[in-house]
């Protein structure tokens, strides 16, 4: 106990050495702003409000709730008194508190949801981090909260937040999946827009070629899509594409929005007309989805194998990694500098709606690679 006296008594005096009217003001914003955990609600229902990001939002809101009772619980239990309470040399800048000091709400909630983002979205999560730090900084630079206080907080959001992730998440999402494999068996948008089950007919059509028997995916947990769209002659055309049923409705939305806008597509059909090649298909042009298959030059399973990717125009948007571009015919549209008709940019029609659908675009990779026909989605 003594240790901890001390390391606590070293920051308040940093703390106290530290103060200035212009640090004082950019904190005191800080601490206000997650008062009561305010401005972590307010992100989590903004969250809630975009569907990309609504699980997140979700997430963030479900974890505050669980930390904000778990710490009302400690800090019941400890009943330790703030700093300004017992030291009363001890001063601090904003409104002083009634409540008890251990463990810092305003740590664990602001932890507590930076780590439902980080788990879900690491990027972001890195930045929600560095304002759950300064806001911990706050607590102990005001001197509401011993720097014990504010660890222990810390720690207590990070854990509550993985727990409830790891263990809630998994039991819901399993039972969204299972809502929706049973649900809307046959879905249809108009004309020309429509995803059914996976009927005999289609069954012998894959059977052995795109579709290999596995233990991850049934044809029940596939659908069939028919997609129209404006072809490179101008004209319309109807193709077919099989995907996951868990997102058939928004592959149908996205399509039938590519075709209201005139957007062009050269060929949408099965990867089996193919001998599920996809180097075949990809030379071909050929727009396709669902096929049993790993990641090229990989052991990895590919979401294509799940029904949860898309490829768009692919010979005018190619593969690229380490210099080798797939397919090896599209060599001349790897230089993405250069200006030819069909090229998926960050500003393309396709990539700005699959993203507003939740998809992600394999032209922002970061990981050495570039995919620029290939759009998927984790669900």
């Amino acid at each position: 106990m003594e240790l901890i006296n001390t390391i606590d008594m070293f920051f308040i005096n940093t703390a106290l050495d530290l103060r200035n009217s212009t640090l004082s003001f950019f904190l005191e914003l800080i601490t206000t702003a997650a008062d009561s955990g305010m401005c972590w609600i307010i992100l989590g229902l903004v969250l809630l409000f975009f569907r990309r990001t609504r699980k997140i939002g979700l997430f963030v809101l479900i974890c505050l709730l669980f930390t904000w009772l778990l710490n009302e619980a400690l800090k019941n239990t400890f009943d330790r008194t703030r700093p300004y309470d017992t030291y009363p040399w001890i001063t601090t800048v904003i409104q002083p508190l009634s409540s008890y000091s251990f463990p810092s709400g305003h740590a664990s909630s602001s932890f507590a949801a930076a780590t439902a983002i980080f788990m879900f979205n690491k990027k972001a999560g890195i930045w929600t981090y560095v304002a759950a730090a300064l806001v911990a900084v706050s607590r102990v630079y005001f001197c509401v909260h011993y720097f014990t206080d504010v660890v222990a907080g810390a720690a207590e959001g990070i854990i509550v937040a993985i727990i409830i992730i790891r263990l809630i998440y998994p039991a819901i999402n399993k039972k969204y999946r299972s809502y929706l494999y049973k649900s809307e068996r046959v879905i249809s948008l108009g004309e020309g827009f429509s995803a059914h089950p996976i009927n005999n007919k289609v069954f012998e059509r894959i059977n052995g070629i795109s579709y290999q028997k596995n233990d991850r995916v049934t044809t029940d947990m596939l659908h069939y899509l028919k997609l129209r769209y404006i072809g490179f002659d101008g004209l319309e055309h109807d193709g077919e594409m099989i995907t996951s049923r868990l997102i058939s409705k928004r592959v149908l939305k996205i399509f039938k929005s590519l075709y209201e806008k005139g957007y062009m597509i050269e060929k949408i059909r099965l990867i089996d007309e193919y001998g599920a090649d996809d180097e075949k298909s990809m030379s071909d042009n050929n727009s396709s989805s669902f096929c049993w298959r790993t990641i090229a030059n990989t052991d990895t399973l590919s979401n294509h194998a799940l029904g949860l990717a898309i490829d768009i125009n692919p010979l005018y948007n190619p593969y690229i990694q380490n210099g080798k571009v797939l397919p090896p015919c599209a060599e001349k549209y790897a230089d993405r500098s250069a200006d030819f008709s069909h090229k998926i940019t960050g500003s393309d029609t396709a990539v700005k709606l699959f993203k507003s659908y939740g998809f992600e675009w394999g032209g922002d990779w970061k990981n050495g690679s570039k995919d620029y026909q290939h759009f998927d989605i984790k669900v």
